[in-house]
Parts: structure tokens; C-alpha cells; sequence
């Protein structure tokens, strides 16, 4: 790594410690951020050109060139029939078992343990196939680790609907938007809305997208390792100081 790039890297980090170390509160998205599984994705995009062919009596190149244009799959099958994105989406992914592509991370389970803010998860899966999931990483007792967990079954509309985000809003009680770190892997579903909302941003790439979020990490593990330092030096009485005088 060169020294330009280890010096950007030391000011990110310090930023990123200054906004952590006045949140309050970590808001995480689930499915492609906890854990993030090509199989899984790759499963779920030919269920949807399957649909889409089936609805739209088009060519599945329809599809791939709107998806190539950077449409998101629901939006390109939304015109084909009368149904909801919520149940559009069950309708579609209906069957698919989510927790079946999940592996196990201790590291992510082991911050959960130590973390010092309230967590909670914000998700577009339904209650059943989240608990299976957070179990899977190593999280046992997800309602120990997740003050709040938001799923489908909460929802009247999906994220990134103004409805869904109300309902965290919401949830977060009196909590100003400034103390609220949210992390997610979808520009359009998390990071944007959760931005217009005034809340920090951290955004899992996935995508091969840069720059999207306040923050961006190529992976879970990366965001961990880092958290789980700035727990550690949270616990300083020096580095409290400094970061409530200084950062």
C-alpha cells in the first residue's frame, strides 16, 4: 500500500471512529450485508427473468439490458401484473430457503457481544428466514442482540418505501438522526433513503460500486475489524476524551 493511500486510509478510519463513537445507534440491513452468498443471488436472478418471460411475454434480454441500465429486478417486473412489491417479492421468492446460503461468522457474531451500541436490524426478509439466518452467522439470541428487529412481517411496504422508513423512524424514538450509524449493501434500498434521513451511512460493496455510502467496505469482515478496534479503544478514558474534545 502506498503512503497516499495508507494516509487516506488513517483519515477515513479516524472520521469513521468520530461518527461511531457519537452514535448511538447501529442500524443493519440483513440479506447481502451480514452475509453476502453469489449462489444465493444468482438463484434469485433467474427466478426473477423466469417471472418476468412468464408475465411479460418478452425476451429475457429485455430484462438483462434494463438491468444493465442499472433497474433493480423489482422495478423491471413491477408493470407486469397488479400485485404489490411485497407480495410481488413472495410470489417470487417463494420456496427459496435464504438460511440454507448462510455460513457461519464468529467474528460478526463476537462484535455483537461487545458492541457498545443498541443494534437494531432492518430487513426485507420475513421474521422466520431472519432468525434462521442471524442463527446460522453465530448470533443465538438475536432479541438479545437486536433491541429492535424490523422484518416483512412489520411492514405494510417494503424498503425503500417512505412507509417502511417511518416505521424505523419510529422505532428509533427520540434518538437524532446525527447519532445513527445505518448500514446496508443496497444503494437504492438502504443507503440513499437512510442518507436523505440525515443518518451516517456504511455501504457493504457488493456491487462493484464506489463511494456510494459516507463510508465503503468491500465486506463484512472489513467493517468488523474495524468496529471491533474502536471498541476497544472506546474503553480508553484517553480516547473518550479526545473523541468528545477533538474528533
Amino acid at each position: 500500500m502506498t503512503l497516499s493511500k495508507k494516509l487516506k486510509r488513517y483519515k477515513t478510519l479516524l472520521l469513521l471512529l468520530k461518527d461511531y463513537s457519537h452514535a448511538k445507534i447501529i442500524v443493519w440491513d440483513l440479506d447481502g450485508t451480514l452475509y453476502f452468498n453469489p449462489s444465493l443471488i444468482n438463484h434469485l436472478r433467474k427466478k426473477y427473468i423466469q417471472y418476468y418471460v412468464r408475465q411479460s411475454k418478452n425476451n429475457k434480454n429485455n430484462f438483462i439490458e434494463l438491468e444493465r441500465k442499472g433497474v433493480d429486478w423489482i422495478d423491471i417486473i413491477r408493470e407486469t401484473g397488479n400485485l404489490n412489491t411485497k407480495k410481488l417479492m413472495f410470489t417470487i421468492e417463494k420456496g427459496i430457503v435464504k438460511d440454507k446460503y448462510v455460513r457461519q461468522n464468529l467474528k460478526l457474531a463476537n462484535y455483537f457481544k461487545i458492541s457498545s451500541k443498541e443494534n437494531f436490524l432492518f430487513t426485507n426478509s420475513d421474521i422466520q428466514q431472519t432468525f434462521n439466518s442471524l442463527h446460522k452467522l453465530g448470533v443465538k439470541n438475536p432479541s438479545e442482540v437486536f433491541v429492535k428487529i424490523i422484518t416483512t412481517n412489520d411492514l405494510d411496504e417494503l424498503k425503500p418505501s417512505k412507509k417502511s422508513f417511518n416505521l424505523l423512524l419510529k422505532s428509533l424514538g427520540r434518538i437524532l438522526p446525527d447519532h445513527v450509524i445505518y448500514v446496508g449493501d443496497s444503494e437504492k434500498q438502504d443507503i440513499v433513503p437512510a442518507g436523505k434521513l440525515g443518518f451516517k451511512t456504511i455501504f457493504i460493496n457488493n456491487w462493484g460500486k464506489n463511494n456510494v455510502g459516507d463510508f465503503n467496505y468491500n465486506n463484512i469482515n472489513l467493517l468488523i475489524h474495524d468496529l471491533k478496534r474502536f471498541e476497544n479503544l472506546l474503553r480508553s478514558r484517553f480516547i473518550k476524551y479526545l473523541a468528545a474534545s477533538l474528533l
